[in-house]
């Protein structure tokens, strides 16, 4: 919205400034209000209105005076309106060398100050337009010759044009900061491309209006997730970047309900060494896998030290046993000082990834030995390697140690299954779950067995197929319920695990030469003989 600000002397102009004009229509709210130039221009530097409607007569300071401070201020952006009486029309006419919008005469008449507020409303809206489209086009020239920069293919006449759009001297020193969004795969999935594009419109206005959008050409996107701010040494948060940083880095998590990790360069003198800034922060980003995520990385407190990138042998013979032995205490224990020895080392994630992904593929070969579920066992894997892409090594740490502690529960689930009755075990599940919807598949899903198998070997065993048993259960279960409650037919079979009446009753009388009602008749008029 607008913001006006109204400036007179007399308490019944006020009065009628305010209820002659329907400011929301007009895309206003009044900001401030006050009787004198001096109090109004005090008002105008804090709140930087977009329009002043002033008195030309006022103690203190006058309307010219007022205006004329204005006009002198490039940092401000408001337009005016003159009220005036007849007799000061001649002196109301040296105001108009500032670019005053509109004058009116006093008394006011209230058609000719709504066309006024009108013009100005329609004048600084068409303004923001052309403003966006040339600011779109700037943009667009120069990250074009940042981009040209970076890739090393920046011509002097490139340089030359990135140096006057983002208003650079030849030999400025400069810094670069790269904002990066942590865990923004979360984002890209849990948004469609519409919505991720807003989001990071928002971001660049966050940072823009940080620095009071003077200096909006020197943001650009580095990738979906990351921004990087070109920082001069004529800005004010040169020196102070790293508190710009907190501040930028708070504005945007309390903003987004996310955390952001920021990597602060060296300086450089001259814009065509940008790629040297950009290398830094990218190295410097990269070193938040061993910090917490949310992190500020200096580049120049990690130029001194570099991630191992070599592979190298590391004994997890330990770590195998305690999760065949399904050993959580000691599996926590091992993951804790194998992880340690990686923060130590430096060792790069990329690296640690590999060294899950062996034991996972070790363990799939267990279980094929043990005649486990490997299709049912690699999908569960599945699942934990969408978790394994963490910022920090922290993170990566939990999640390798509850995979270790899932395979030790999966091995031990197996070697349970092999040692005892597996049919034993199919019984006792009916017997609990009956009244669900169940099936081979989900008892095999359970068991961690496979669905063929464990029906084969229940017709084997019991001489009767699966659901043949099932229902002899949910039956017997169904005439305790006859016997001893008042229940409805319908609500007996639900509670037993069918959902259709007819069906609970053919099978019903299938299992008993009865249907439900006989049984239970046949059963009260045994009870009465007795």
């Amino acid at each position: 919205m607008l913001k006006v600000l109204l400036v007179d002397d007399e308490p019944y102009v006020f009065e009628g400034l305010r209820i002659m004009v329907d400011w929301e229509k007009y895309g206003f709210s009044i900001c401030g209000e006050a009787s004198n130039g001096e109090d109004a221009l005090e008002i105008i530097k804090t709140c930087n209105p977009h329009l002043v409607i002033t008195d030309i007569k006022m103690p203190v300071m006058d309307g010219i005076q007022l205006i004329k401070s204005v006009y002198e201020d490039s940092n401000i952006r408001a337009k005016f309106i003159i009220l005036s009486g007849y007799d000061e029309f001649e002196y109301a006419k040296s105001a108009m060398k500032y670019g005053v919008n509109s004058y009116i005469l006093k008394p006011l008449d209230e058609d000719e100050l709504n066309q006024a507020v009108k013009k100005v409303s329609s004048q600084i809206i068409d303004e923001r337009k052309d403003e966006e489209v040339r600011n779109k086009q700037l943009s667009f020239v120069a990250e074009s010759a940042i981009n040209s920069i970076l890739k090393g293919e920046a011509t002097d006449s490139d340089i030359k044009r990135a140096n006057f759009i983002l208003e650079l001297d030849e030999n400025e020193e400069i810094k670069m900061l790269l904002l990066e969004i942590d865990n923004f795969d979360k984002w890209m999935s849990d948004y469609d491309e519409i919505q991720l594009r807003k989001i990071r419109e928002k971001i660049k206005k966050i940072i823009n209006s940080s620095m009071d959008n003077k200096f909006d050409l020197k943001v650009f996107e580095d990738d979906l997730n990351r921004f990087c701010i070109v920082v001069s040494k004529s800005m004010d948060i040169y020196t102070t970047i790293s508190e710009y940083a907190k501040d930028l880095k708070e504005m945007i998590e309390k903003s987004l309900d996310c955390t952001v990790s920021i990597a602060i360069s060296d300086s450089v003198v001259g814009i065509k060494f940008l790629v040297d800034l950009y290398k830094q922060v990218d190295l410097a980003i990269s070193y938040k896998f061993f910090k917490d995520i949310g992190s500020i990385i200096l580049y120049k407190n990690i130029k001194n030290i570099s991630m191992n990138h070599n592979l190298f042998e590391i004994d997890i013979d330990e770590l195998k046993n305690y999760i065949k032995k399904n050993d959580i205490n000691e599996i926590k224990r091992t993951i804790k000082n194998l992880f340690h020895g990686f923060s130590k080392e430096l060792t790069a994630p990329e690296l640690i990834k590999i060294y899950i992904e062996n034991l996972e593929l070790e363990f799939i070969r267990y279980v094929q030995e043990m005649k486990g579920n490997v299709q049912e066992f690699t999908k569960k894997l599945m699942d934990f390697n969408k978790n394994l892409e963490k910022c920090t090594i922290e993170e990566l740490k939990k999640e390798a140690t509850d995979l270790c502690i899932f395979l030790g529960q999966y091995i031990d689930s197996i070697t349970k299954s092999n040692s005892k009755d597996i049919i034993a075990e199919m019984k006792q599940y009916i017997n609990k779950n009956f009244n669900k919807d169940i099936n081979l598949k989900i008892i095999g899903r359970h068991l961690y067995v496979n669905p063929v198998y464990i029906g084969r070997r229940f017709k084997q065993v019991t001489g009767m197929q699966f659901n043949e048993y099932l229902h002899q259960v949910r039956i017997e279960e169904a005439k305790k319920l006859l016997r001893k409650t008042n229940m409805k037919i319908s609500d007996v079979a639900r509670s037993v695990g069918y959902s259709s009446t007819e069906y609970f009753a053919s099978k019903f009388k299938s299992f008993t030469n009865f249907s439900p009602s006989e049984f239970k008749n046949d059963f009260l008029i045994s009870l009465h003989k007795y």
